[in-house]
């Protein structure tokens, strides 16, 4: 586990090295797979209670990273 951590802490300062751009991570809704409830849910005797209502979609935390250019440069770019 620690190895993990460190092999993390490692790419991360990497990338900042590198001069990747991380933008501000932002909040994204996605529509959730499976919703559909049936069967006993678990109960062995007796039946359920009805089952909670909840939305059909979740929040996730989303960043985009933007990688710099790797290779030899556009004469046009450079003149921009």
């Amino acid at each position: 586990m620690r190895s993990a951590y460190l092999l993390l802490v490692i790419i991360f300062s990497a990338l900042c090295i590198l001069g990747c751009k991380v933008s501000k991570p932002y909040i994204m809704e996605t529509d959730r797979a499976d919703q559909g409830v049936s069967g006993n849910r678990g109960y062995i005797k007796g039946n359920p209670p009805p089952a909670e209502a909840h939305s059909d979609k979740r929040p996730l935390i989303a960043v985009d990273i933007d990688f710099p250019k790797i290779g030899p440069k556009d004469k046009d770019e450079e003149t921009k």
